[in-house]
C-alpha cells in the first residue's frame, strides 16, 4: 500500500532522500502500523508529539494504516521561546478581533498586526450562500500552538493569538482571526501571513459548502483555499 507522511518543524530532520519539502510517498506492506512508520523511519517515538491520520487525530500507535492515508506527524511542543503564547480557542463563538488584539498587546511591542478570514459568496465558479466548519477541538487548539511555536522560532515576536469558529456561518462572516505582536512591523506582518498558511496546510477542520446547486464537504485540513480566507 503507499501513503504519504508529513513531518513537521524538527521531525523533518528524519525525512527520507527523495523527499520534497516537508512530506514523502512511501511504499508499506499491508496491515501497517503506526509503530511500524516511526520504526522504518527511524523516528524516536519520544520525540512525536501528535500524530494525525488524514487530519484527525491518532493516539494509538497500533493503528493499522491503509492505502492511500495521510499521516501527520508534529514534535513535542516544549521550546525555549519567550513569546506568550495564546489564547489559542477553537468554538462556536463569533471572532473577537479586540480580544485577540488585547491577548497580544505589551509595553514592548511597537506594532500588532491582525487577520480575519471571512466567507466569501463563491467558490469554484458557485455561489456560495453558506459555510459550516467542524472540527476536532483539542488537537486543533494544539495544532494552534505548534504553529505559534514555529512562528516564534522564525521571526522576533511578543505574542501570538488565534481563534477559529465552528458551526454554520453566513457569507461576510468571519471564520476565523489572528493577531501577532513585536517590536518590529515587518515580524509581524510575515508571522501573520505564515499563520495564515500554515492553518491551510495542517490545522484539522473540516468545511461543508452551501451552493446554488447542492451542499458539500470539502476535504481537510487546509479548507480555507477557496471559499473562506
Amino acid at each position: 500500500m503507499d501513503i504519504e507522511v508529513k513531518l513537521f518543524a524538527n521531525l523533518n530532520r528524519f525525512l527520507p532522500a527523495g523527499a520534497t519539502g516537508r512530506s514523502v510517498r512511501l511504499s508499506l506492506p499491508e496491515n501497517c502500523t503506526i509503530s511500524t512508520l516511526l520504526q522504518q523511519l527511524g523516528i524516536p517515538s519520544d520525540l512525536v508529539h501528535l500524530i494525525a491520520v488524514n487530519g484527525r487525530h491518532q493516539a494509538e500507535t497500533d493503528y493499522v494504516l491503509h492505502d492511500g492515508d495521510v499521516v501527520s506527524l508534529f514534535p513535542p511542543l516544549a521550546g525555549g521561546s519567550e513569546t506568550r503564547l495564546g489564547p489559542f480557542h477553537v468554538g462556536p463563538e463569533a471572532i473577537d478581533l479586540v480580544s485577540l488584539s488585547e491577548a497580544v498587546a505589551d509595553p514592548a511591542a511597537g506594532a500588532i498586526v491582525t487577520f480575519t478570514g471571512t466567507v466569501r459568496n463563491h467558490a469554484r465558479g458557485k455561489v456560495v450562500t453558506l459555510l459550516e466548519y467542524e472540527a476536532y477541538t483539542p488537537m486543533a487548539e494544539q495544532v494552534m500552538e505548534q504553529i505559534g511555536r514555529e512562528m516564534a522560532e522564525r521571526w522576533s515576536l511578543i505574542a501570538i493569538a488565534m481563534s477559529h469558529r465552528v458551526g454554520q456561518l453566513a457569507v461576510g462572516q468571519a471564520s476565523i482571526g489572528i493577531a501577532v505582536s513585536a517590536a518590529h512591523r515587518r515580524d509581524a506582518f510575515a508571522a501573520c501571513a505564515y499563520a495564515m498558511d500554515r492553518i491551510k496546510e495542517v490545522l484539522p477542520v473540516w468545511k461543508k459548502e452551501y451552493a446554488n446547486d447542492g451542499a458539500w464537504w470539502v476535504e481537510g485540513p487546509g479548507v480555507h483555499n477557496e471559499s473562506s480566507g
